[in-house]
């Protein structure tokens, strides 16, 4: 296992220097991008650092896709789990007063992620709450069977998503079998605090994948540290902003991104496992009891920085495309 570690070390590293040339963010001038933006003062260093981890994402991906496979469930760091599955990410945080799920993933695979809540030694009658990341069949299309087998459960949505996760969606083919319509219990806004017992939950609007997608930050402590732990809800570069995919897509982004950049997670998921490499840490940590990859704000910072610069520059590129294709 060291060895491929290192053989994968290797690469990343080859990756790093295949990008370390790469050019200071050009002078911006988007009118929609306040002046004091620090989406305007990115550090080409931390741009350069987030490119392996794209690059690895990206041909992660490619090769898991929507592969449907169970995936072993395990404990992160202090009061926090992963329950999710080989292509989606869920996450248990217990508190003194039940436990909080993030995410259900697919409707056909949320029975895994109750299997893998009970081989960790909960019970999904403890379950108090449901946290949404945002409104697609992947991420919520299991709600509905989870608030049926924990019946005490609030699902809680963003705003933007809530109305969609209430209607449901149909199957998508060679994807999954739809989102059955459940009832969301509170619709969350951005700046939300969630308390059960003793852990409190902060929740932040980081739209711009779906109207409402959300990430989620909270706390822990394991050996005398404390640790602040990240839920980053899908946030990605969009592809289509001029014209806006939906009205309002751009600042959206915009705010997302910001907001992202603002935060300090030393631990941190995406809401797919190659999004933060899980498979290899997850290997890892069990190659080397005591350590822990998954502790790693290096990472979450090189990594929004990167996608994060990638939006102004996609942003820019569709505003200089629209202006020449309007003369």
């Amino acid at each position: 296992m060291k060895k491929a570690m290192s053989r994968f070390a290797v690469s990343l590293a080859a990756l790093a220097m295949g990008q370390a040339a790469l050019a200071a963010p050009s002078a911006p001038p988007l009118a929609k991008i306040a002046a004091d933006s620090p989406l305007l003062s990115i550090d080409p260093n931390e741009v350069a650092c987030g490119r392996p981890a794209i690059a690895l994402m990206d041909a992660t991906r490619i090769t898991t896709g929507w592969d449907h496979r169970k995936f072993p469930a395990f404990k992160v760091v202090g009061n926090t789990y992963s329950v999710g599955i080989s292509a989606v990410t869920a996450y248990l945080v217990k508190t003194s007063d039940g436990l909080i799920l993030i995410d259900t993933t697919f409707d056909e695979t949320a029975p895994w992620v109750a299997e893998s809540i009970e081989k960790l030694g909960f019970k999904l009658a403890d379950i108090k709450i449901i946290l949404g990341s945002h409104a697609h069949l992947d991420h919520q299309g299991g709600s509905a069977w989870m608030k049926v087998h924990a019946p005490d459960a609030k699902l809680m949505i963003m705003e933007g998503d809530a109305e969609t996760v209430e209607k449901g969606s149909p199957a998508v083919e060679g994807i999954g079998r739809g989102m059955p319509p459940v009832k969301v219990d509170r619709v969350l806004h951005d700046g939300d605090k969630v308390t059960l017992g003793d852990v409190t939950v902060s929740v932040w609007k980081t739209a711009g994948h779906t109207r409402g997608a959300s990430s989620f930050e909270w706390q822990t402590t394991e050996n005398g540290k404390t640790y602040d732990v990240l839920l980053m809800g899908s946030q990605q570069a969009a592809t289509k902003l001029v014209p806006e995919e939906y009205p309002g897509i751009v600042k959206d982004q915009i705010d997302g991104w910001e907001r992202l950049l603002s935060l300090k997670p030393d631990v941190w998921f995406g809401g797919h496992p190659w999004q933060h490499n899980n498979v290899d840490k997850y290997e890892a940590m069990l190659a080397e009891p005591g350590s822990n990859p998954f502790i790693d704000p290096k990472g979450y910072r090189c990594l929004v920085a990167a996608r994060a610069f990638d939006f102004v520059e996609e942003l820019k590129k569709q505003e200089a495309a629209a202006a020449k294709g309007g003369k």
